[in-house]
């Protein structure tokens, strides 16, 4: 069940060191976490033949646990592309997002609509039930930019 796995990777990503030459990013503890709940994303290059190279969701770097991998070999994780589980389909609805270092720390989170957003129409296009995560990311080295500011009223 993708929506498992899914669930299983939201949630809060801060730099935590390199791995085969790219940034890597773990999981902020959640309180629904068991004992061994750690997640990261990390790059492995394909040392091991292109059907290993890539970004992966994974309990550690190099490990057997993994629950999704994107191909691509890109300086930092993907926007799309994942596969899951990672030799499946790609899955639309497994989303990364880049915050600002100024901003909120990142998450991961299943998008909620404003009280005030009128309910939207079935998407027919995906199965009902299906859970939408946003994966969101910090990067060390985004820099921070200033708050907007309101334009003075006239």
């Amino acid at each position: 069940d993708v929506s498992l796995g899914l669930e299983t990777l939201i949630g809060e990503y801060v730099e935590s060191g390199t791995n085969h030459g790219k940034k890597s990013f773990k999981r902020k503890r959640q309180p629904t976490d068991t004992e061994d709940g750690d997640v990261f994303i990390y790059f492995w290059d394909q040392r091991d033949g292109p059907d290993f190279g890539g970004w992966w969701f994974g309990k550690e770097a190099g490990g057997q646990k993994v629950w999704a991998r994107c191909p691509k070999a890109e300086a930092l994780p993907p926007q799309s592309g994942w596969l899951m589980p990672w030799d499946g389909d790609v899955q639309p609805a497994l989303v990364l997002k880049r915050k600002q270092a100024a901003a909120a720390p990142p998450k991961a989170r299943v998008p909620k609509q404003p009280a005030s957003a009128p309910p939207k129409a079935p998407d027919t296009q995906k199965p009902a039930g299906k859970v939408v995560g946003d994966i969101e990311i910090l990067d060390d080295d985004d820099e921070i930019e200033a708050p907007a500011q309101a334009a003075p009223k006239a």
